[in-house]
């Protein structure tokens, strides 16, 4: 996969090399013990749920609270059914039960669970305020630009969010200091591959990793491709750079679509961002 990435970038042995040592080092990064809250929740064992961190207490400000568009429903829209994710929603890490043994942890009076990812009722961030980013890192896979499109499509259109940027190249886009490339007035872009270099972009000065405007136009029919137009990469994974983009950028919703390595750095990040007391959230898509 690492070759294939490889080939797909054109990147010359020893970046590749670097890259792969940056990864590797990147699985190796130790996430610390999970915290967890006990729910009742009427049964007979006591569910650990993995705790989360809200961005209203580790950024120190309050939530918008207003009410999700996706209440309303509307026939032929992207708007949902009007069913949220409930706070206390769950998932059983292990859903497989069987009858002749006991699931439960330790004194056997606990399970593990996760919170339920989805929709909810009311919305940290007021729609009209987001700025948002997305990135995929690590090999292609199938489905790629499908993700990227749904996530532009729904952030537009259901939500009304005006300003979503594409990081290209996995991480190391994020070392880009060159402005946003800029879609014509159909929403169109004559190269969005970032190594083939046009013309207008030459005039303009930008680089290849310059951040791509993603609009509803530009996506349209990036379903029918294959592998990424944000292209991706292995490893180019600095913390200091990507807090300085999104800050520049003042992205307050970065989407990170990758697997194990590309989450190890987006637990790294997010944590990076609590600390920082930075209101962003970090959202991130499992592919393998």
């Amino acid at each position: 996969m690492l070759l294939h990435t490889a080939r797909a970038l054109a990147l010359p042995a020893a970046t590749v090399a670097a890259a792969k040592a940056h990864c590797d080092a990147l699985d190796k990064c130790a996430i610390p013990d999970l915290e967890y809250d006990t729910w009742s929740h009427g049964l007979p064992t006591v569910l650990k749920v993995h705790r989360l961190l809200h961005l209203r207490d580790a950024a120190g400000v309050a939530s918008a609270n207003l009410p999700n568009p996706f209440n309303s429903p509307v026939p032929g829209s992207f708007h949902g059914d009007g069913k949220f994710t409930r706070e206390a929603d769950c998932i059983l890490a292990d859903i497989v039960r069987k009858g002749d043994k006991d699931h439960s942890e330790g004194d056997g009076s606990s399970i593990h669970a996760y919170h339920r990812a989805g929709p909810r009722k009311d919305l940290h961030f007021d729609p009209k305020e987001v700025r948002a980013a997305i990135v995929n890192c690590g090999g292609l896979c199938p489905g790629l630009n499908n993700v990227i499109r749904d996530v532009v499509e729904h952030l537009s259109y259901g939500y009304g969010v005006e300003t979503i940027y594409g990081i290209r190249g996995g991480y190391r886009g994020f070392a880009s200091t060159s402005p946003p490339t800029l879609t014509n007035t159909m929403g169109e872009l004559p190269c969005p591959l970032p190594r083939q270099q046009t013309t207008a972009g030459a005039l303009l000065g930008r680089d290849e990793w310059a951040p791509l405007r993603l609009t509803p136009g530009l996506v349209r029919d990036w379903h029918r491709e294959g592998g990424s137009n944000l292209s991706s990469a292995r490893g180019g994974f600095d913390e200091e750079k990507i807090i300085a983009f999104l800050e520049r950028h003042r992205i307050n919703q970065l989407y990170v679509i990758g697997g194990d390595g590309t989450h190890r750095g987006a637990y790294r990040l997010a944590e990076a961002v609590n600390k920082r007391r930075l209101n962003v959230a970090i959202c991130g898509v499992p592919k393998t």
